[in-house]
């Protein structure tokens, strides 16, 4: 998406250079159409790199949550054995 957003970003400036360059400025409109197109595959490709991170993270958190209830019983089997 950001390669994409890149690309329709791209194309808009050079739209906007040939336009400027002739003079002939008939449909401005078109570039900034491009450009806010281009603002919003943005907005999308972070709203989804976002969405990864924090699936990322809540699995990340539930395995460390995982190992340490892991850890914490091995050490109250252990006492326990001594105990006894």
């Amino acid at each position: 998406m950001n390669f994409l957003a890149g690309l329709v970003y791209l194309c808009a400036t050079t739209l906007a250079y040939r336009l400027y360059l002739n003079s002939k400025i008939i449909h401005p409109n078109g570039v900034l159409i491009l450009q806010m197109f281009g603002d919003l595959l943005y907005l999308f490709d972070a709203y989804l790199y976002y969405d990864g991170w924090k699936r990322d993270k809540e699995d990340f958190d539930a395995d460390v949550t995982q190992k340490k209830l892991m850890e914490l019983n091995l050490v109250q089997q252990l006492t326990i054995d001594n105990i006894q």
